[in-house]
């Protein structure tokens, strides 16, 4: 849940176009619960009839299937974003002028 809410810091970040910044809040809102609906359904597992128990199993194969594709895609984003820098980025740093001098 904490690797989720680290990519939910950038809720607010400027992205490269709207339907990205989109498919960021959605990828970084599945990252962020689908850990902790598992672990609620893990809690809650003994509770559930032979029937219940089995569509409960099957909905945890769509949404493990769906939280891989939300982690690839967080992946896919930041190397997108990477195509649209501003022009800062491509600065040269003189690093001599950090270091201290003896």
């Amino acid at each position: 849940m904490i690797f989720g809410a680290i990519h939910c810091a950038a809720w607010a970040f400027i992205f490269p176009t709207q339907v990205e910044q989109t498919l960021w809040r959605i990828f970084s809102l599945i990252v962020t619960f689908v850990p902790l609906a598992l672990i609620c359904t893990d809690l809650w597992k003994d509770k559930l009839d032979g029937d219940i128990e089995n569509i409960v199993s099957i909905i945890l194969c769509f949404v493990v299937f769906f939280y891989v594709l939300a982690r690839l895609g967080l992946i896919v984003q930041a190397f997108l974003a990477l195509r649209s820098l501003p022009t800062n980025s491509f600065a040269i740093v003189e690093w001599v002028n950090f270091l201290p001098h003896i």
